[in-house]
C-alpha cells in the first residue's frame, strides 16, 4: 500500500519535503516495528485492572 499512496500523493509529499521513496521506506520500517511488537509474546505477569465507569 505505501507505494500506491506515494504515487497518488507525490505532489503533496514533495510540498512537505519528503520524497516518494523515503515515504515508502519510512512506512515500511514503521510497519515492521509494529508487526514485531504485535507478534511478540508478552513477558512477565499480566495484571488485570478493574475498569470503573462514571461517577
Amino acid at each position: 500500500m505505501p507505494p500506491v499512496v506515494a504515487v497518488d500523493h507525490g505532489a503533496g509529499l514533495r510540498r512537505l519535503g519528503v520524497g516518494r521513496r523515503r515515504f515508502a521506506a519510512d512506512v515500511m520500517a514503521s510497519a515492521a516495528e509494529v508487526t514485531e511488537a504485535v507478534l511478540t509474546p508478552p513477558t512477565g505477569r499480566l495484571v488485570r485492572r478493574r475498569v470503573t465507569t462514571g461517577a
